[in-house]
């Protein structure tokens, strides 16, 4: 009598701590009938964890109901997603038979027994197990609570499925251990199962292999995506500063004219035909003679843009109509110098069709329009669907058109790209 009582009391405890540790890890809904919902949430495992095993006549099917009722409860009174809840109450199972099989083995060792003796013992032994087991069940699940709670999970729905599928194997493989321990069933059959679990457990492992790859993958794109958009605004700045300078030169124009009159005033036309020669050979005076508004930054990266392509060979066209605002001349400015980089490469590679490449910046139905034409010989699309980078290096090419994609979502905008007429066109909108 005295041995079922106590083996009762241990039941109790064990109810108790569980359900503990998962009010601590998830917090209650509603603290209202606090202690009432500890009271009979820790009767219904204890009534069940006493009584399960005589029902269902299996410790496996007898703790799977434990789990559910932990689970029940959790949907009914705690916080959290559903998914957390479920492995919760797999951990919480699964912590009584990693913790009770070494303490099993310790004390089977030290009095020479089975580790199935010393379930079934009446002696002091078996009250020191059964204390240490509930003490380090306790001590391990307020562990878990304090880490929780500086850290939360933010899995996606897949990835909590892989990591409920993780904790459940492991729950099961550690009912088999647990089961061939106390020569609950014949070990052929354990052996079998748990190299099935493994492997089982393998699986999960290569998933979350594969999707902390893919996780790796984004993680990088989006690191070079951020550097690219760096050095593309450090260069624009740059662009600026020549063009800052091709307006100081364009204003000693006026000094070179007057330098030019008093030459001719001198009939001295040797002399002059010198200095025009000179002047026309000069870098200074090559390109950047495309296009001029009050916008000096669209304006820099288009020209230098249009005096490489002039400089391979390739016709310019542009057409600008929109007055584009100070708080649009970065992206816009970053979206063209990608879009006519991608343009001049892509008309460098002609050699039957005569390169040319078309601009279009223009406001239409609230939206600033940035459309670039670029003649092509065959079809772009049919052969690169996905428009991947052609170039060797790909981990670091690849990126104008994702950048151009990220910007125009920056805007509420949106990208549309397609051929017509012997072009390939881009057209980035960007909402007003």
């Amino acid at each position: 009598m005295m041995w079922t009582i106590v083996e009762i009391i241990a039941i109790v405890a064990e109810s108790f701590l569980a359900l503990i540790f998962n009010i601590g890890y998830f917090r209650l809904k509603d603290n209202k009938h606090y202690y009432l919902k500890i009271i009979g949430g820790t009767l219904a495992l204890s009534l069940w964890d006493y009584f399960g095993t005589m029902l269902v006549k299996a410790e496996f099917l007898a703790m799977g109901g434990f789990a559910v009722i932990l689970f029940l409860f959790s949907l009914l009174y705690l916080k959290n997603s559903t998914f957390e809840k479920f492995i919760i109450a797999v951990i919480s199972c699964t912590l009584f038979y990693l913790i009770n099989l070494p303490i099993l083995y310790i004390f089977s060792y030290l009095f020479s027994k089975s580790a199935y003796d010393m379930t079934v013992a009446t002696g002091t032994e078996r009250i020191i197990i059964l204390f240490l087991t509930k003490m380090l069940y306790f001590v391990v699940t307020q562990l878990i609570v304090f880490f929780r709670q500086k850290q939360a999970f933010l899995f996606k729905r897949d990835e909590w499925i892989l990591v409920s599928s993780s904790f459940t194997i492991t729950f099961i493989i550690a009912f088999f251990l647990y089961s061939l321990s106390i020569e609950l069933w014949n070990q052929l059959y354990i052996f079998i199962a748990i190299v099935v679990l493994l492997i089982a457990l393998d699986v999960v492992a290569f998933k979350f292999m594969i999707k902390i790859n893919q996780n790796n993958t984004e993680q990088t794109e989006t690191e070079l995506l951020k550097l690219s958009l760096k050095q593309q605004s450090e260069m624009i700045e740059k662009i600026k500063v020549q063009y800052d300078n091709l307006s100081e030169m364009r204003h000693d124009y006026v000094h070179e004219l007057a330098y030019i009159q008093g030459v001719l005033e001198d009939k001295n036309y040797i002399k002059l035909e010198e200095y025009i020669k000179e002047k026309l050979s000069s870098e200074k005076l090559k390109g950047y003679n495309f296009i001029f508004t009050s916008n000096k930054i669209i304006d820099s990266v288009i020209n230098y843009k249009f005096s490489i392509a002039e400089q391979k060979g390739i016709s310019v066209v542009c057409t600008l109509t929109a007055d584009i605002p100070e708080s649009f001349e970065r992206d816009i400015s970053i979206i063209l110098s990608n879009l006519l980089d991608n343009a001049i490469e892509a008309s460098e590679k002609l050699k039957d069709v005569k390169p040319e490449i078309i601009l279009n910046i223009f406001e239409k139905s609230d939206y600033y329009s940035i459309l670039i034409k670029n003649r092509i010989a065959d079809s772009v699309i049919s052969v690169n669907r996905q428009l991947h980078t052609t170039k060797a290096d790909k981990q670091h090419h690849g990126y104008g058109l994702k950048t151009v994609r990220v910007l125009a979502d920056s805007h509420n905008g949106m990208v549309d790209i397609y051929e017509k007429d012997g072009f390939f066109i881009v057209n980035a909108l960007l909402n007003i």
